[in-house]
Order: C-alpha cells, then sequence, then structure tokens
C-alpha cells in the first residue's frame, strides 16, 4: 500500500487491478525473503559470550545480500515492464516494482527488530502470546 500512496502523492493514476493482485503478488515474492531469514536464525547456534543483537547482525550479513539481490532484480524486472506503451501494464508495472523495494526495506528493518525481540524473548523463556509472564522454573 506504500507505493500506492507513493505514486498517489505524485499524481500517477491506479486501476483495480493494482488494488487486486499487487497485495497477492508482494507476499508471494516477500515470503521468500522471511523465510531465507527465519530459516536461518533457527539453523544458527549462537557463539559463546555473543548477545543476540551480534547474533541477528552476523545473521543478516550472511542472508541479506541474498535478500537484496532477490529483490532488486524483482524490482528492476517489473520497471523494465513500465518501459510498455500499454497504460495498464505501465501502471502496474510500476506499482509491483515499488511495492517490492519497500517490502524488502520493510523486512531488513522493521521485521528483523522483530526477530531481535523474539529472540530474547524466547531467551527469557517467556510465552509467545502473554510475553509479560515467564515459564515456571522447575523445582
Amino acid at each position: 500500500w506504500a507505493s500506492v500512496g507513493i505514486f498517489s502523492y505524485m499524481r500517477i493514476p491506479t486501476t483495480l487491478i493494482i488494488f487486486e493482485v499487487i497485495p497477492f503478488l508482494v507476499l508471494a515474492v516477500g515470503v521468500d525473503n522471511i523465510f531465507i531469514l527465519t530459516q536461518t536464525i533457527q539453523r544458527d547456534r549462537r557463539l559463546p559470550d555473543e548477545d543476540v543483537e551480534s547474533q541477528i547482525s552476523r545473521i543478516v550479513g550472511r542472508v541479506g545480500p541474498a535478500m537484496l539481490l532477490t529483490s532488486l532484480s524483482e524490482s528492476i524486472a517489473f520497471f523494465l515492464g513500465a518501459l510498455t506503451p500499454m497504460p495498464a501494464v505501465r501502471l502496474f508495472s510500476l506499482y509491483a516494482g515499488m511495492s517490492v523495494l519497500i517490502d524488502f526495506l520493510l523486512q531488513i528493518t522493521i521485521f528483523v527488530s522483530l526477530i531481535t525481540l523474539d529472540q530474547k524473548r524466547t531467551l527469557d523463556k517467556r510465552f509467545d502470546v502473554f510475553c509479560c509472564c515467564q515459564v515456571p522454573k522447575k523445582k
């Protein structure tokens, strides 16, 4: 939806197909990066004397370039589609390319922050839904 706001501010028109297809397209494209990141975090072992932030930054340093390259290549492919003379395809390509870029930015900032908080919650042995409650220690 951020691409709709950006392009509406620039007075670029929208079509109904953009509202119907772009969210599912971004979901399908973006979920791959999320799976790669979370799977790498689950398989990684924290080094001795390494805090959560250092572990996450090490993992993002390993996985981030692949996420960046896939998102950039997908965005460039969509932006190249904006060179077509057909107005509907041009608009769809513009909105899709911008949506993929914004999705990557949100993944690399907000999602990584939330994963870091979740890792800290797990280390503190706190419940998933009621994160203010700790798991009772066994006697």
